[in-house]
């Protein structure tokens, strides 16, 4: 068959970061590895006590080894 002509397929990564403003999230791209970092902080002034909570607090970064190669300058965060 032949090429088909038009754009290169696009790829779309969808990461739900709770309680983390967009502003306070860092996107990078570095050799085809997406990586997503902040920091969940605490909110509220009181003291407070939980029987349970399964909320991670502090800094988190997580890595993502993208398949294929990249245009970094083409990419985007939303």
């Amino acid at each position: 068959g032949s090429p088909t002509a038009g754009p290169p397929p696009g790829l779309t990564v969808e990461v739900d970061i709770a309680g983390v403003a967009p502003a306070q999230v860092d996107v990078a791209l570095v050799d085809n590895v997406l990586i997503v970092r902040g920091e969940r902080r605490r909110t509220g002034g009181g003291r407070r006590a939980y029987q349970h909570a399964e909320i991670a607090w502090g800094p988190f970064e997580r890595r993502l080894r993208l398949g294929g190669s990249v245009d970094a300058a083409s990419a985007s965060a939303a």
